[in-house]
């Protein structure tokens, strides 16, 4: 049952969302859920999902879920359709966009429109794509009456002076109450050096850059092993990467797995690595939501430099910053760790609950009632 007497309209529009995979969903999601919970009418408009699992997962949630078709063309004019009808006589609305193509469709197409727009920025979308469609997203992010980036590194890839000077940093959260289940105090973790990553096995995440440092690494630690978690898009490459450094018996591919078994894996591991690359297409790892989660375990981390994950590690804290394409500077970060671990693992457990979602809302609320 939908919550009644809301004391705002939200509408939000984006490219990716519950059940489905990706960061940018499971941000909005998240997002919506607070700002429900806070008292705001909220109105979701994502791309739709075919299966039984998504229909239920529709009807189990507190606010409006409308579905768009996601397919090229389509999914503009579902898009469209469904704004033309919810805006339709409804005043004190904002409309919150997330993804590059709600970004533009909002920023260009309703820009006539007197509903007051915000601009969600994961660090992509300024660079992406061919001149163009970099020229319209820019062109579009200037006509948002606010924009707030996911950390400092989004916020430099606006590098349009006008479009800055309207935006705000508000760091990525995560779902506390989604893992609190699964803790368990008296998991203890194996003598061997067991590096973990969570996320789609893609070039942008950077699983090839822990693969092409392990030779280095079995140097030292010779019982070192790599466990990558997560939709298996690049699996048969990085299987002929393995081949190739002769390190295949040092990897597991785990492929999506549920809440409680990422649980059980993150306990049974030392590290959480994501040694994310910036793609020639611009395509860039923003935050890196998944490191705090590992944090929430006591994992500490190590990533790479020059991308979102800067925020998303206190350096020298919960982790450590490296060149992902430096092997010894990987060697030194895991000494440093596992010399001082339970000192990393405590804070990095303290850092991750200053990121509970229920406290990135409340920094959400407050941007959208400067904005009412």
């Amino acid at each position: 049952m939908r919550k009644k007497n809301k004391k705002s309209r939200i509408i939000i529009i984006t490219s990716e969302f519950l059940p489905g995979p990706g960061g940018i969903g499971n941000h909005a999601f998240c997002l919506s859920r607070g700002l429900s919970e806070k008292g705001f009418e909220i109105c979701v408009i994502a791309p739709k999902e075919l299966s039984f699992d998504a229909k239920m997962f529709d009807q189990n949630t507190d606010f409006q879920i409308l579905r768009y078709f996601n397919k090229k063309i389509f999914k503009f004019f579902h898009i469209y359709f469904f704004l033309l009808k919810y805006l339709n006589n409804k005043d004190k609305t904002i409309v919150i966009s997330t993804g590059i193509v709600p970004l533009i469709i909002l920023g260009l197409i309703f820009k006539k429109s007197n509903r007051k727009r915000l601009a969600i920025i994961h660090g992509h979308e300024t660079g992406i794509g061919n001149i163009i469609i970099r020229t319209i997203t820019n062109y579009s992010l200037k006509q948002y009456d606010k924009i707030i980036c996911v950390s400092k590194f989004s916020k430099e890839r606006i590098r349009n002076n006008n479009i800055k000077k309207k935006s705000t940093v508000i760091n990525n959260g995560i779902d506390i109450e989604r893992f609190s289940s699964f803790l368990d105090s008296n998991k203890k973790r194996e003598k061997n050096l067991k590096l973990v990553t969570l996320g789609s096995l893609s070039y942008r995440k950077g699983q090839h850059n822990v693969i092409k440092a392990l030779p280095y690494l079995k140097k030292y630690y010779n019982d070192i092993c790599y466990h990558m978690i997560g939709p298996e898009n690049i699996k048969k490459e990085l299987i002929v990467l393995a081949k190739s450094l002769n390190v295949l018996d040092s990897i597991t591919f785990h492929g999506f797995l549920e809440d409680q078994k990422i649980a059980e894996l993150f306990y049974d591991s030392d590290i959480f690595i994501m040694l994310s690359e910036v793609l020639e297409n611009g395509d860039v790892e923003g935050f890196g939501i998944a490191i705090l989660e590992a944090n929430f375990f006591g994992l500490p981390s190590i990533g790479s430099k020059d991308c979102g994950i800067q925020d998303a590690i206190r350096n020298h804290k919960t982790g450590i910053l490296v060149d992902n394409h430096s092997p010894k500077e990987i060697k030194k970060a895991l000494d440093e760790i596992l010399i001082n671990y339970e000192k990393f693992s405590k804070y990095s457990i303290k850092w991750s609950k200053e990121h509970n979602w229920k406290i990135i809302t409340e920094k959400y609320v407050k941007t959208l009632n400067d904005i009412f």
